[in-house]
């Protein structure tokens, strides 16, 4: 009868041992999350616009227009000096603009 409560008490905390270890485990199945396109550019904080004195905006607002405005840049640069593969074609009424001075479509295309 001593060896049936021994082998009893051993299995009842063996379970109460592993029922604890599972229990406590890390596994909360909390993943961080993955920040957005936006959050990784800057996101939501106010920082000085470059381009209007006075004014806050955004810091991913301000970097996705430099990315805009570095490629209308690049755009017509290309278009400019006829570098081979240029965009001229997709972009003539913008670049016939910009040519004789009319900025008004890049400026709607920066305010992206």
């Amino acid at each position: 009868m001593k060896t049936k409560f021994t082998k009893i008490a051993v299995l009842v905390v063996l379970l109460a041992t592993a029922g604890g270890m599972i229990s406590c485990g890390d596994d909360d199945n909390v993943t961080p999350q993955e920040k957005s396109l936006y959050q990784k550019l800057g996101g939501f904080e106010k920082v000085p616009d470059p381009n209007n004195p006075g004014q806050m905006i955004e810091k991913g607002r301000l970097s996705y227009r430099s990315v805009v405005d570095s490629t209308i840049m690049l755009i017509v640069s290309d278009i400019g000096t006829g570098a081979s593969g240029n965009l001229g074609m997709h972009f003539a009424p913008i670049v016939a603009e910009v040519g004789s001075g009319n900025t008004t479509k890049v400026a709607v295309l920066s305010k992206i």
